[in-house]
């Protein structure tokens, strides 16, 4: 019988690998590019990047509110036909500036469409969401690794409270690797609206770094809407670079934008008492600081931190997010999410508490005491070394006294007739 199974699995595995090889033939995944050549024809995105194609079908994944995509035949002799899907947009909000409802094929965060472009032209198409007025909201969350409970009901508040778009800041996956990234994808496309994010240590372990850009575009970059600025930075290895420095700069140096956000993995600095974040060293933190405070940036969202902080310096207001569902840093630390309310040039924002996930009483008991000791041994690492040492003699004392007691009594001499 058990044979019979063996030989029956293997023999399914022969045929679904090729059916998994045969759906990828032609397609060519483009590490997160915004530019390619489709035969002749050049397709550039603007607010997003191509995902992969192949001979006349483009997947395009939106990075911004607002997206161009522009087919340029200017080179070629022929006329050229175009299947475009582009995902991660809310499809009941989206337009596309010439074409209408009949011409769109809705999808859950997805709008597919065909594009016919004559030989010597240029056609463009821009997708944006149609908002009457310039009022908004948007969510934060971040770190959900290992706290599927947590996240599955983030995602259903999203669909209830229906933001324009998310932001996640990182921590996401569940282990390093593109399997991991699938099951994540998987998981947001239940969200019926644009997924945004910038990568966190998790993402970037382990040549993840490389991966990243397959799936989410560049890790860094930004876009413009109605009077906003969003900037999305890489801090995931735990450092800014010199070239992101630079852009950053550059970037806010040219926004005219009233509110101005930034994004990022782990925070600037540590709220907590003798904690320093590693954006602390090296003075990264105070070069990165005095580049917000200059150009007035109202907001940066970060993660790193399994709790809740908000701290406001020299006008710049700092929030920590990091409750999505993982470990929590504190036994006061809660699982939350953070949403902003956009009204014209007026911000603000609330933080949103999650109830923790029901557990047994005595797995209760043990997380809440792996969480104190862990939350112990980083602040004072001696001292909690030394408390959990004499508490382990303690016990050992007291299991040895037991059994001295039970086991180690003489037997009482029997009395001979």
């Amino acid at each position: 019988m058990l044979k019979k199974r063996i030989a029956s699995a293997f023999f399914l595995m022969l045929f679904l690998l090729p059916v998994h090889a045969f759906s990828l033939i032609g397609k060519s995944r483009t590490g997160g590019m915004s530019e390619v050549f489709v035969g002749e024809s050049r397709v550039s995105v603007s607010g997003g990047f191509v995902e992969w194609y192949d001979d006349n079908t483009i997947s395009v994944r939106a990075k911004a509110l607002e997206v161009s995509i522009t087919i340029d035949n200017l080179d070629s002799d022929k006329a050229g036909k175009f299947d475009f899907r582009v995902s991660n947009v809310n499809p009941e909000l989206t337009k596309i500036i010439g074409l209408g409802d009949a011409d769109i094929k809705k999808g859950n965060n997805s709008l597919d469409f065909s594009s016919d472009v004559e030989a010597k032209k240029v056609a463009v198409y821009k997708l944006f969401p149609d908002l009457k007025e310039n009022e908004y909201k948007f969510m934060v969350f971040a770190e959900a690794s290992g706290g599927g409970n947590v996240f599955d009901r983030i995602i259903s508040d999203v669909n209830y409270r229906k933001p324009l778009f998310v932001v996640s800041g990182g921590d996401m996956l569940e282990h390093p690797g593109s399997s991991a990234y699938d099951d994540f994808l998987e998981k947001v496309g239940k969200v019926r609206l644009p997924f945004l994010s910038v990568p966190g240590s998790m993402e970037t372990a382990k040549g993840g770094h490389d991966i990243y850009p397959d799936y989410f575009g560049a890790a860094y970059y930004s876009f413009e809407y109605k009077g906003a600025h969003f900037v999305f930075l890489d801090n995931g290895a735990g450092y800014l670079s010199e070239e992101q420095f630079l852009w950053l700069d550059r970037e806010l140096m040219q926004s005219k934008a009233a509110n101005k956000f930034v994004f990022m993995h782990l925070p600037p600095f540590d709220p907590r008492p003798g904690r320093e974040a590693p954006m602390g060293k090296g003075g990264q933190f105070k070069r990165l600081s005095s580049i917000l405070e200059k150009y007035k940036v109202n907001y940066v969202f970060s993660a790193g931190i399994h709790s809740y902080f908000k701290k406001e310096v020299a006008g710049v207001n700092y929030i920590i997010s990091g409750g999505a569902g993982s470990e929590l840093a504190s036994t006061d630390s809660y699982y939350n999410y953070v949403i902003v309310d956009v009204k014209g040039d007026e911000v603000a924002h609330k933080v949103v508490k999650l109830d923790a996930p029901s557990l047994a009483w005595h797995k209760s008991a043990c997380l809440k005491l792996k969480i104190y000791l862990k939350a112990s041994f980083v602040s004072n690492p001696v001292r909690t070394v030394g408390v959990v040492a004499l508490l382990l003699f303690i016990v050992l004392g007291i299991i040895r006294f037991i059994y001295m007691y039970l086991f180690s009594r003489k037997p009482s001499k029997r009395l001979s007739l």
